[in-house]
C-alpha cells in the first residue's frame, strides 16, 4: 500500500471512533489527527468500519472559506433501501504547515440518524443571520420527497490559531435545526415548513408547521445547548396531501370544508362548493364563517382543527383556526359548525348550524 493510502487508512480508522454503537468507544473523545494529501478522492469502499458501507463522498465548501471539506455518508448495510445513515466531515483547519485532517461527526439530537432512505448533502445559505453557508443533509423517500432534514453550521472558536490541535469538543458542526415530516420538509431562506400526516385522518389531512429562526440565536433553537426543543411555531395549519381538486369532488366532507377556507376569497371556486343560498349569503356578508364578514380584509385563514360530527348522510364539520388579516394581525377564528349535503355526487356547504 502506498504512503498516501496508508494515511487515508489511518484517517478513516478514526471514523469508527465516532460512530455510536460501532465499537463502544466514547464518541466525544478527542481523535488523534492523521495527515493525508487528498482524502476525498481515494477509494474508501473497503475502509468503512465493519458492518457499515460507504454511501456517498461529497467534496463541499461547508463554511464558505473557499476550502473544500469531505462530507462522508455511510449506511448500515448494502441495500440502500431503509437503513440508518451517519455522516462525518473531514477537515484540515489547523496544524500549521502540516494541515492535519480531522473528522467531525454530524449529530442530530439523541444520536439519531441522518436518514434511512436516499440521503444527500448540499451547501446553501438559508440563514440570514449566519456568517457562512449551512451544510444541509436531506433524506428523500421513494417519491423524492424530503422527509428529514438536518442543518449544520461550522463553529470554530480556534480559527485564528493555526497551530490549534484537532478537538471536536471545541470546534464542531453545530446542529442548527433538525426536522422530520412524512408529508415533506421544505427549506427556504429563514423558513422551514414541515408537513406531518395526521394518523387515521381521511383525505390525506396533515398538519403543516412553519418555523423561523430564533431572534436570539438566529437558528432553530432558543438554547444552543438544548436541541431537544425547536423554536416556537411561527405558523400552523391543516392541509391535504391530495392537494387541490375540483370543488366538492372528494367524497369526504371535511376536505370540502378545508377547501372552503383555503379558497375563502375565491368566489368562482366557492360558487361550485356551496349550496346556492349559503353562497349568496357569504357574498352579502351575512354568512358567519369565523372571521370578519368583509373578506377583502383577509390575508388567509389557517384551519387548525376539523371535528367530524353528525351522520354519514348528514355530516357536520366543526372548524377552528386563525384569521390572518392584511394589516398583519391574527385572531382566533370563531368555531363554526358547518352542515353539508351531497348534491349530484358532490358535497356542498350549507349554512352553519
Amino acid at each position: 500500500m502506498s504512503a498516501p493510502h496508508r494515511f487515508v487508512v489511518t484517517a478513516l480508522i478514526l471514523l469508527s471512533l465516532i460512530l455510536s454503537g460501532c465499537d463502544g468507544q466514547d464518541s466525544t473523545s478527542t481523535p488523534s489527527p492523521s495527515p493525508t494529501p487528498d482524502w476525498c478522492h481515494a477509494d474508501l469502499g473497503d475502509l468503512i468500519p465493519t458492518g457499515w458501507v460507504l454511501d456517498r463522498l461529497n467534496a463541499l465548501d461547508t463554511d464558505g472559506d473557499s476550502k473544500t471539506e469531505c462530507v462522508v455518508l455511510y449506511r448500515l448495510g448494502p441495500t440502500r433501501q431503509v437503513e440508518p445513515v451517519r455522516g462525518v466531515v473531514y477537515r484540515r483547519d489547523h496544524g500549521g504547515t502540516t494541515r492535519w485532517v480531522c473528522p467531525y461527526p454530524l449529530k442530530p439530537p439523541k444520536d439519531y440518524y441522518l436518514g434511512e432512505h436516499e440521503v444527500t448533502a448540499r451547501v446553501a445559505d438559508i440563514l440570514s443571520g449566519s456568517k457562512g453557508p449551512e451544510l444541509i443533509i436531506e433524506d428523500k423517500d421513494s417519491n423524492g420527497t424530503v422527509i428529514e432534514a438536518s442543518i449544520f453550521g461550522w463553529d470554530d472558536p480556534m480559527k485564528n490559531d493555526p497551530d490549534a490541535p484537532c478537538d471536536p469538543n471545541k470546534m464542531h458542526y453545530q446542529l442548527l435545526g433538525w426536522f422530520m415530516g412524512e408529508g415533506g420538509v421544505t427549506i427556504r431562506m429563514d423558513r422551514v415548513v414541515v408537513v406531518e400526516r395526521i394518523r387515521m385522518a381521511r383525505c390525506g389531512l396533515a398538519h403543516q408547521r412553519t418555523y423561523v429562526p430564533s431572534e436570539k440565536t438566529r437558528f432553530y433553537y432558543n438554547n444552543p445547548e438544548d436541541t431537544s426543543a425547536l423554536v416556537a411555531l411561527a405558523e400552523t395549519e391543516m392541509v391535504s396531501l391530495l392537494g387541490d381538486t375540483a370543488p366538492g369532488v372528494v367524497c369526504y366532507p371535511e376536505k370540502t370544508v378545508l377547501d372552503f377556507y383555503q379558497h375563502v376569497k375565491d368566489d368562482t371556486y366557492l360558487k361550485e362548493l356551496m349550496a346556492e343560498g349559503a353562497f349568496d349569503d357569504l357574498k352579502a356578508g351575512k354568512l358567519p364563517y369565523g372571521c370578519s364578514p368583509d373578506r377583502t380584509l383577509l390575508d388567509r385563514v389557517l384551519v387548525q382543527d376539523l371535528k367530524i360530527q353528525g351522520t354519514e348522510d348528514q355530516p357536520q364539520i366543526v372548524a377552528s383556526g386563525k384569521c390572518k388579516y392584511k394589516d398583519g394581525t391574527t385572531k382566533d377564528m370563531t368555531p363554526i359548525t358547518w352542515r353539508l349535503e351531497k348534491i349530484e355526487g358532490r358535497w356542498r356547504i350549507k349554512r352553519p348550524k
